[in-house]
């Protein structure tokens, strides 16, 4: 299959692309960053074929005639900017333009080239506040989202939908959990990095590291969230009894967890758990998230997560070895 991706030279891009040139597929990357070139030696080595054309979502003509060269059987959406307070208060009206502008006009580009199948990848910010007010967090409880990134991207989702409703296109939404792993780096769009990337960064760098809580949830790893995107992305369509589908874990543990982790594999690394005033380990919330229920995901496409804590920190603590500049980014 041939696909086109946007935002794919972010960490999840990445790993997407990585998974899906593995399987054969090829994709094309329509970014206006280039790609990492550690990340375009990886591609090298995959069957499928993984190009990068520089491109900026708010460009829907260039992106169009991108996307009719690629050929492309399916479009998955994935470009975003992740901004934190200050830069919601300076950037709003940018933010809420390449959030939700870019959105439309990749699903214009979508329906005026006949693409098979459009893939929101949406994300936990839509459901607000009821993501930590629900434990299990199903697609079907209220959305509250209070943020210009929380809005943004619940009226993105809302209107990649109505899309489907209007032009008969087959759009599907996934909604992405607290997500971390291989390839997290800063890429300028997205302020504050993961739980586990940040305290992974403390302990290459044998720093101490304060905690604001122990941070429990159904943390998921890169790789289960590039697989589930793929899943979703080639199934048959009668496969498929839903639009939107959670991704996330089925394993639920803590930050406090990780670190101890960290301080056996990294000698001089230390951590405690203080008051939210002291902590220099940021959290995109005080309170945790819910477990997603991913039962949706998993009866339609079979998709099971396979990454717990202990296969994770393998992985990803491997990957940071390899590649500690960018960790330390």
């Amino acid at each position: 299959m041939k696909f086109f991706l946007t935002g794919g030279t972010g960490f999840v891009g990445i790993n997407l692309a990585y998974h899906l040139a593995g399987l054969g597929d090829d994709v094309v990357i329509y970014a206006n960053q280039p790609l990492l070139q550690q990340a375009e030696k990886m591609f090298g080595n995959c069957p499928g074929k993984v190009s990068w054309v520089c491109g900026d979502v708010l460009d829907k003509a260039h992106m169009e005639s991108e996307l009719l060269t690629s050929n492309a059987d399916v479009f998955i959406h994935a470009a975003v900017i992740t901004p934190g307070r200050e830069r919601e208060i300076k950037q709003f009206e940018q933010i809420f333009r390449v959030n939700t502008l870019g959105t439309i006009n990749a699903l214009e580009a979508a329906k005026n080239c006949g693409t098979t199948r459009f893939i929101y990848v949406s994300s936990v910010a839509v459901y607000g506040t009821s993501s930590q007010e629900y434990d299990p967090v199903r697609e079907t409880v209220p959305l509250k989202p209070s943020n210009v990134y929380e809005i943004s991207k619940f009226a993105s989702e809302h209107i990649a939908l109505r899309y489907r409703e209007l032009y008969n296109m087959d759009v599907r939404a996934i909604r992405l959990g607290d997500v971390f792993g291989a390839w997290e780096f800063d890429t300028g769009v997205r302020d504050t990095m993961s739980a586990p990337c940040q305290t992974l960064k403390a302990a290459l760098e044998r720093r101490h590291a304060i905690l604001p809580k122990e941070g429990m949830t159904g943390w998921v790893y890169v790789k289960d969230v590039a697989a589930s995107i793929t899943a979703l992305a080639k199934a048959a369509p009668g496969q498929l009894n839903h639009v939107v589908y959670n991704s996330s874990s089925v394993y639920r543990w803590s930050i406090a967890q990780w670190c101890d982790m960290l301080a056996k594999r990294y000698y001089g690394f230390t951590y405690e758990i203080g008051t939210p005033s002291e902590a220099n380990i940021k959290f995109h919330a005080l309170m945790d998230n819910g477990m997603f229920d991913v039962s949706r995901l998993r009866e339609d496409t079979g998709f099971i997560s396979q990454y717990g804590c202990r296969e994770a920190f393998e992985d990803y603590t491997s990957w940071a070895d390899s590649y500690p500049d960018l960790v330390r980014q």
